[in-house]
């Protein structure tokens, strides 16, 4: 749904533009050959209307997106799409839902020009989350072309976000806002701030020559503020939030579902900081020990993740007190614990539940954009685990696992948030076609109704990598620089250009 108001403001941005173009044109004969190179530089279409009086005709030049959908990437080499069906079926079921989930999630603020992604399926008067306005964004930037009034959606969603700033910093969001418009509270939560600001690098290589909102200025200053106040500057590991201190019993914890390796990568990209690789080495170093130390046979990961250590002195006390199962030669330099119950969320904190769903969704993507080794290594894991232990049927998916791969008791119901991400995980190998078709089918089955914000907003940010139309502004697959595959026990110095 389009806010009447939202649409006015961008008619009003439009309006601006095509009175600034006219007025060049108008401009003394001296000037036109710097008019030509402004053209060429920034090409927009011009949009026919049927008649003056259409609702069109006051917009007659729009810009087109750099990257319209569908994009029909080339992932790397050796992944795998869906092969059961055509590209052009894919494309379509991409964007049915996507419509479908626009019209039900994006909804007008009482504030002028901006909008927000309905946060439903919760009790109480919460109706959006940082979570929830990164998705958006994410997606409105991804469907750009196919949507014609994705840009105008877009910066409407970057208006709220810009309304409701953390208390430590204006770049980033506080996590929740009531029906009355206001945030709940101050704080931040990672993962709507990461993919919020992915999602400015994404608008800015859409159409960041057509806009009155400098996106790339705001991706650098929210890359930033998250550098500093969400990434542990003494482990490199992702934070949960803007509040820890060193003092503060979760410093050295982390949700592992806030790791997204893919959108560091583009950080590191846009901003030419060496810290960002530090970051990425870290976190993949943990999940690797996650895997050989506690879930070895499922890959699995829990929710959140505590007491994180690098050094050998920071380890002492930490391993003393610790079953340790067997290890790789990096894991000496590592410690790490799944959480207990009731550490934030529910019983289920240290299991595999509906945070932690969404990792092999976040690894798998790096994997198709990067082809990063550790990634691939992760994924084999998990998809040879879940193929074994549902006997190659998507339906037997249940909506949690213990870290041995065992269902949660009374899950055994259908979840998108948990049966989507296995999907992009077997992108990773051919030895998953099967597999992957049957989920692709098995996944388009279900309809918008059948659930809510969380599973739906799942579904379509992954059909869109898995129909192979997701793209980032992170570096060609296979560039990944060498400090990736660094098995080193130190911390790597982080020292910013």
């Amino acid at each position: 749904m389009q806010s009447v108001k939202c649409a006015s403001a961008s008619l009003l941005r439009i309006l601006a533009f095509s009175l600034t173009a006219l007025s060049v044109a108008l401009s003394s004969q001296a000037r036109q050959p710097a008019v030509a190179a402004i053209s060429a530089a920034s090409p927009v279409s011009l949009r026919a209307t049927a008649s003056p009086a259409s609702p069109q005709a006051a917009s007659l030049y729009l810009p087109t997106p750099s990257h319209p959908f569908p994009q029909h990437n080339s992932y790397e080499q050796g992944t795998i799409l869906p092969n059961h069906i055509s590209q052009e079926e894919m494309d379509d079921s991409v964007k049915s839902f996507y419509k479908a989930w626009k019209k039900h999630y994006v909804l007008p603020s009482s504030r002028p020009g901006e909008s927000y992604i309905l946060f439903e399926g919760t009790r109480g008067t919460n109706i959006c989350v940082s979570e929830g306005q990164g998705y958006g964004m994410v997606i409105v930037a991804l469907m750009a072309g196919f949507d014609s009034s994705a840009q105008e959606t877009y910066d409407c969603l970057y208006r709220w976000y810009k309304s409701h700033p953390t208390t430590t910093s204006p770049h980033l969001m506080a996590w929740t806002q009531t029906k009355d418009g206001n945030s709940l509270d101050g704080s931040a939560a990672t993962d709507g701030d990461m993919d919020i600001a992915y999602s400015l690098l994404l608008a800015d290589a859409q159409w960041g020559r057509h806009s009155n909102i400098p996106y790339q200025q705001e991706a650098f200053a929210m890359i930033g503020a998250i550098r500093h106040q969400e990434i542990n500057p003494q482990t490199y590991i992702v934070m949960e939030d803007n509040t820890s201190r060193p003092r503060s019993r979760d410093y050295f914890d982390m949700r592992s579902s806030d790791y997204m390796p893919d959108h560091l990568r583009a950080f590191r990209d846009a901003s030419g900081d060496p810290f960002w690789d530090t970051v990425i080495n870290n976190n993949y170093r943990v999940f690797r020990y996650l895997q050989n130390t506690y879930s070895p046979e499922s890959g699995l990961v829990p929710d959140f993740i505590k007491n994180i250590r690098f050094s050998p002195e920071q380890l002492t006390a930490a391993v003393a007190s610790s079953p340790v199962l067997e290890r790789d030669s990096d894991d000496i330099h590592i410690f790490a614990q799944p959480v207990k119950p009731d550490y934030l969320e529910s019983r289920y904190d240290g299991v595999y539940n509906f945070n932690a769903c969404r990792v092999p969704w976040h690894i798998g993507a790096d994997y198709l954009v990067s082809g990063d080794p550790r990634a691939a290594a992760f994924l084999t894991r998990i998809n040879k685990w879940i193929q074994t232990t549902t006997k190659g049927n998507p339906d037997n998916i249940s909506a949690g696992y213990n870290l041995s791969g065992e269902d949660l008791p009374h899950r055994y119901y259908e979840a998108l948030c948990f049966i989507c991400p296995f999907a992009v995980a077997a992108m990773s190998s051919p030895d998953n076609q099967e597999w992957l078709n049957k989920l692709w089918d098995y996944i388009q089955h279900f309809k918008l109704k059948d659930f809510d914000y969380y599973d739906n907003t799942i579904k379509i940010l992954d059909m869109i990598i898995l129909s192979g139309n997701y793209w980032t502004p992170a570096p060609s697959p296979g560039t990944f620089i060498a400090s990736h595959r660094s098995n080193s026990g130190s911390v790597p110095s982080a020292t910013a250009k």
